[in-house]
């Protein structure tokens, strides 16, 4: 349960980035008229994993990988579709990263990299029971 926990988390992780592309391509101010929108959408995404959790059943260290996969698929999608509807930004689309952000966190791409292959050894250790 473990592998479909962390196919739907990815799923949901590039929705997510599509939706907040077309919100802050439709109404771009949001970000730095609402400081803690991001607060809002970390919130957001932790009940939707601890739902995911809970309904299959899985370890809650499934958190962990979770955590470390979202900003590779989130972020990716989230440049693409800002891209699309503006060809003018984020020019490298899945590799592109933000310069003026509102977000708690930004990556770059080699970051965001890293942290999808530690997330994915993080799952092989979960899955191993390495952390007992």
């Amino acid at each position: 349960m473990e592998l479909l926990f962390l196919t739907l988390w990815t799923v949901v992780a590039i929705i997510l980035g599509e939706q907040e592309a077309i919100l802050f391509h439709i109404r771009p101010e949001l970000g730095f008229k609402y400081k803690h929108i991001h607060v809002l959408f970390t919130a957001f995404r932790g009940i939707i994993a601890t739902i995911l959790i809970y309904g299959l059943k899985c370890s809650y260290l499934m958190l962990i990988p979770a955590t470390l996969t979202f900003p590779f698929y989130h972020d990716g999608a989230y440049y693409v579709v800002r891209n699309k509807l503006n060809p003018t930004i984020y020019k490298l689309r899945w590799k592109a990263q933000s310069h003026g952000t509102t977000a708690i966190f930004s990556f770059t791409y080699s970051t965001r990299l890293y942290l999808l292959l530690i997330g994915y050894m993080a799952t092989i250790w979960i899955l191993l029971g390495l952390y007992l």
